[in-house]
């Protein structure tokens, strides 16, 4: 607490030098709390999880004119009750970071010439619908990147070529993770289309074993849109590289595809009904030969395969219907339900969190299942959702989740809960 108070009297009195010298000042806050239970946590028979989290974010947007600008974020996040790790003198140890107050963002911009701009720093990253590249907000730390960001503004597209250092909170993780591309936003398709997204980019990984190393070209094509009642979204992704573990160089090939399309009728309380088909490749031979089982890189995670989130990218094949309405104003309800199989049998089955970007050695996927069996289970979603007038939102979610043969004999049902707020300043 004693950093953060230092750190936000730090940049207010940096923000009201900036201020007398001209520069315009805008401060903006964020308090997410969430607690959340969870029955037979991780498949196991009677375990019980629950906690309480908080984030707290802080943000100073300096305007120096319409050309130059810049944006600082600090973020801390913590479980209640969590202290940390002390020394024996009651002192937070440096590898603590249920206390630590980040940079989550500290970026400049500046619009060089009318038709381009340039982003330097660190900060967030969205390519298209987040199927690939997300700044994943749901978690307590999000992604956050630092490089450079270009941007060609043009009447038949957007043109986003960007040099980034990966970065991952999961101190598990040492890989270092690097990528390059292009991301082009099109603006000559259809006027059915409201995104037409193509990416392609460079990833290189070193660093998580010795002498390990992980190569990537990925390509990717994403459309959305909507007409009349009907909406509808595609994402396709695929990359080709190279992986090398111990001296031991093995091609490394995967695809994946996400399509939704929904229904809604606007004079039936906002009724909306739609559907999801997700399916990403797996290996069919794991431990010999090319390696297929997918790396969904730094993807939103949270958002796809279920809001649990016990199960994610990687091997998946999974079918979502969901329904939602609003029966009062700035109340929305929903109901979804998967079904989750595997791509390829011999595979395994991962979760949601092992995802970090193309780390070298492997995808640095978890698995949370390496039975036999295709089946992996179905997921329940009951969810609420209030905004205030006051712009503050509150939510409820209720999920159940029925194991099957693919997580093993022994794996548990799950159900668990979560209710939540945030509120925006």
């Amino acid at each position: 607490m004693k950093n953060l108070l230092f750190a936000c009297a730090s940049l207010m009195l940096i923000s009201s030098a900036m201020a007398a010298d001209g520069a315009d000042v805008k401060i903006n806050g964020e308090i997410r709390m969430r607690h959340a239970g969870s029955e037979n946590a991780a498949f196991a028979e009677n375990s019980w999880d629950n906690k309480t989290e908080q984030r707290t974010k802080l943000g100073f947007h300096f305007t120096k004119s319409e050309d130059l600008m810049a944006h600082v974020t600090l973020l801390t996040a913590s479980t209640w009750g969590n202290a940390g790790t002390t020394n024996t003198s009651g002192e937070l140890t440096a590898g603590d970071t249920d206390n630590d107050v980040n940079v989550y963002e500290a970026w400049v911009f500046w619009k060089a010439m009318d038709n381009f701009s340039v982003r330097l720093g660190r900060g967030a990253l969205d390519i298209a619908d987040g199927s690939v590249i997300s700044k994943n907000d749901y978690e307590q730390r999000p992604w956050a990147f630092e490089g450079a960001l270009g941007t060609y503004y043009h009447e038949m597209l957007n043109l986003n070529a960007f040099l980034v250092k990966g970065m991952n909170d999961d101190a598990t993780n040492s890989a270092d993770v690097n990528f390059y591309g292009l991301s082009a936003d099109l603006k000559v398709a259809p006027e059915i289309f409201k995104m037409f997204n193509v990416h392609v980019l460079q990833s290189k990984a070193t660093g998580l074993t010795a002498g390990a190393k992980d190569d990537k070209l990925r390509l990717g094509l994403t459309l959305a849109g909507d007409t009349n009642a009907i909406d509808y979204r595609g994402t396709y992704a695929m990359y080709t590289g190279e992986q090398t573990v111990s001296g031991t160089a093995t091609d490394h090939k995967a695809s994946m595809m996400d399509l939704e399309a929904g229904y809604t009728v606007k004079d039936m309380m906002n009724f909306r009904v739609h559907a999801i088909y997700h399916s990403d490749s797996g290996d069919s031979a794991t431990g010999s030969g090319d390696k297929e089982t997918y790396d969904p890189f730094f993807y939103e995670s949270h958002e796809n395969a279920g809001l649990m989130d016990l199960v994610g990218w990687g091997n998946s094949t999974y079918y979502k219907l969901g329904v939602a309405l609003e029966p009062a104003e700035m109340l929305t309800v929903g109901l979804d339900y998967y079904m989750f199989m595997k791509t390829e049998e011999n595979d395994s089955v991962y979760n949601s969190e092992g995802a970090v970007g193309g780390s070298a050695g492997g995808n640095n996927l978890t698995a949370i299942g390496t039975a036999s069996g295709d089946d992996v289970g179905s997921e329940i979603d009951l969810w609420v959702k209030k905004t205030l007038s006051n712009g503050a939102e509150t939510w409820f979610r209720y999920g159940m989740f029925q194991a099957d043969d693919a997580l093993g004999a022994d794996a548990e049902d799950v159900s668990d809960f979560q209710v939540g707020a945030t509120f925006r300043f």
